[in-house]
């Protein structure tokens, strides 16, 4: 699949997607933040995977 090209489309997702996971791991090496985020979760959660989620809501609110 080396010849198919990514649309316009699938490129802006994924550039949404990398600034996404350097949100994520800025939230994880930050302490004081990384603790915000725990309580704003329920237990057992990923703050990781939240933060990630958190991120992306905002382009989801504007396709919209």
């Amino acid at each position: 699949m080396r010849n198919v090209k990514p649309s316009v489309l699938q490129k802006l997702k994924r550039n949404w997607f990398k600034e996404a996971v350097a949100y994520a791991q800025a939230i994880n090496r930050n302490p004081i933040l990384k603790k915000e985020y725990q309580q704003k979760i329920k237990k057992g959660k990923s703050v990781y995977h939240y933060a990630i989620k958190e991120y992306l809501q905002q382009f989801k609110k504007k396709e919209n």
